[in-house]
C-alpha cells in the first residue's frame, strides 16, 4: 500500500563507513576505531566505534529483530584480537 511505502521512506537509514583510525599505535594496547556516518532524512551523525562494539550492535539487532539481517554478510569475531588489518564492515 502507499502508506506502507511512505512510512518506509520516512525512516530509511543509511550507514556509511568513512574509514578507520588506529589509536595508541605506539603502545601494546593499540586498537582500531571505525569512523561511521549515519544518515536519516537530512540528519547526519558521525560515530567512532570499536569492532567489538559493532559486534554487540549486530547481536542486539539479531535478537530483537530476527530475520532483519538475513541478506546481510554478518561480522565475525574470529581472529580479530590483535589483528590490526583492515576489515570489511
Amino acid at each position: 500500500s502507499i502508506i506502507k511505502k511512505i512510512t518506509q521512506a520516512a525512516f530509511q537509514v543509511e550507514i556509511d563507513v568513512l574509514g578507520t583510525e588506529e589509536r595508541n599505535s605506539f603502545s601494546v594496547t593499540k586498537y582500531t576505531i571505525y569512523n561511521i556516518q549515519i544518515k536519516m532524512k537530512n540528519i547526519k551523525h558521525k560515530i567512532f566505534v570499536r569492532f567489538n562494539q559493532l559486534l554487540g550492535v549486530q547481536d542486539y539487532i539479531i535478537k530483537q529483530y530476527p530475520g532483519l539481517l538475513k541478506n546481510t554478510q554478518l561480522l565475525v569475531k574470529t581472529n580479530w584480537l590483535k589483528n590490526h588489518q583492515n576489515k570489511v564492515i
